[in-house]
């Protein structure tokens, strides 16, 4: 909004606006009040606005300039990530801020790495997250000549690492298996699975590192492999499968003749 004060004599008054001192201006307005609200205005742009009277026969007096500055790009508000723990990715969500013609969302990570992605709607999503990181993530909207500062960010946990060295011992009298690996970072518990050729399927959940398999069917081949489950229940990637197969089974009706 620009005020003034009204002039004797003065019929009307004519407000022009220009981005730069030369050319034609960017919006002329009159008035019959002693102000005026210019809208529609660029942010971040530097302007210069002149104000001339008019009498009755529309005949102009001196002008008077001022400079103005409009104000920056508003942060984005209302910031969401929602973390896909298979897909290793992140969902960014905003409200749309005035002015704006695009934007960043910025995924830092506890460990320093920097992910991020651009559109010019209010979603967008942030694939490859490490594993076991905290991530924080905020937003900035975009104009043609500047930016909003940061949003306020948000955070979350990526799910747990993949446990490694996975390995398998048996001890084929009692039809046993050993399974055991190392600690994994961001790991709550583990979740051992055996599938069995014959389609049956054993289970190990523990807060250890190692599972004690006991019982298993004699003959039949075993895929084993061990996730890390977080917290909130999210899984890590399934670790190389290992196969191994039981003790052969005790013949039956053995008959000698």
């Amino acid at each position: 909004r620009l005020d003034w004060n009204l002039l004797p004599k003065a019929f009307k008054y004519e407000i022009t606006v220009h981005k730069n001192s030369n050319g034609r201006p960017d919006l002329t307005r009159r008035t019959f009040s002693n102000f005026i609200v210019l809208k529609d205005l660029t942010t971040c742009t530097n302007y210069t606005i002149s104000l001339k009277s008019l009498n009755d026969f529309n005949l102009r007096g001196e002008s008077t300039s001022i400079y103005y500055t409009t104000e920056r790009i508003k942060p984005v508000q209302h910031v969401q990530a929602l973390h896909d723990c298979a897909a290793d990715s992140v969902a960014v969500s905003w409200n749309s801020s005035p002015g704006a013609t695009a934007y960043t969302a910025i995924a830092r990570s506890t460990g320093g790495v920097i992910q991020y992605c651009s559109v010019s709607t209010t979603t967008c999503q942030i694939p490859g997250l490490q594993c076991s990181e905290g991530y924080s993530v905020t937003v900035i909207a975009q104009a043609d000549t500047c930016n909003s500062s940061q949003s306020l960010a948000v955070t979350f946990q990526t799910k747990p690492c993949t446990p490694q060295n996975f390995q398998i011992s048996r001890d084929c009298q009692s039809s046993s298996l050993w399974a055991s690996w190392n600690t994994s970072r961001g790991a709550f518990l583990y979740k051992v699975t055996a599938l069995a050729s014959d389609g049956t399927t054993d289970e190990c959940n523990t807060r250890g590192t190692s599972c004690l398999f006991t019982f298993f069917s004699c003959g039949l081949e075993y895929e084993l492999k061990v996730v890390s489950i977080s917290r909130n229940q999210c899984e890590s990637n399934i670790s190389d499968p290992i196969t191994v197969r039981t003790a052969p089974c005790i013949p039956q009706d053995v008959k000698a003749s």
